[in-house]
């Protein structure tokens, strides 16, 4: 089965939560991430991501968790408010994305963490798709990506900017962000899904990332 993309959302604030109204649509094997980042300091730690009243499964965190993704298996298909927390106030932007086709035992595989560094090399397959969220706190307004990596959407709030993007997967894909003006480099944590059973050899799928950098 080819792992689609359903919706993807996005929305920034500055505080101790961050939400955005998320429709999962109708379809068989869903899965959906939360992204989220916080600016960089040592505070607004990634405390939790509940969708609606459901508490979302952390995949992997770094950075002391101020970079965290999330995900939820098998989402009712409706809207409800996704929504990150933070331990302390802090600037912070979160992404969701809802998923057709991703295995449902183990959706997720080889998380990889790089600290500021452009970009990651993940090892992953053919039938992996490749998303990613990128923060930089160093007043960068402007994201560009490599390869068939594409940026899919960016947000600003006051000197910290945060841009998600995918790309297919690979035996070894590199993920590579660059911009301006952007004086750090970010940091990148990176992490293959995996396809339902039953889709072709050929079928795309995805690597996620989360990339952000330290204040300059």
């Amino acid at each position: 089965m080819a792992i689609t993309v359903d919706a993807e959302t996005q929305n920034s604030a500055t505080g101790t939560s961050v939400s955005v109204s998320h429709t999962v649509g109708a379809g068989s094997n869903t899965i959906l991430y939360a992204l989220a980042c916080s600016s960089a300091n040592a505070s607004g730690v990634i405390t939790g991501v509940n969708y609606g009243a459901a508490g979302m499964t952390l995949v992997s965190s770094a950075d002391g968790g101020r970079i965290a993704v999330y995900r939820l298996l098998s989402p009712s298909a409706g809207s409800a408010s996704l929504a990150a927390s933070l331990d302390t106030s802090n600037d912070v932007v979160l992404f969701g994305v809802s998923l057709f086709g991703v295995d449902q035992v183990t959706p997720d595989s080889g998380a990889t963490f790089a600290y500021d560094s452009s970009g990651v090399t993940i090892t992953s397959a053919t039938g992996s798709l490749v998303l990613d969220i990128a923060g930089d706190a160093s007043g960068r307004t402007s994201w560009t990506v490599t390869g068939a990596q594409t940026v899919s959407s960016s947000l600003t709030i006051s000197t910290f900017s945060a841009a998600y993007g995918r790309a297919p997967g690979a035996a070894s894909t590199a993920m590579t962000w660059s911009g301006s003006p952007g004086a750090n480099l970010p940091r990148n944590l990176a992490f293959s899904v995996s396809a339902a059973s039953g889709g072709g050899s050929a079928t795309p799928g995805m690597i996620i990332r989360v990339n952000r950098t330290r204040a300059s």
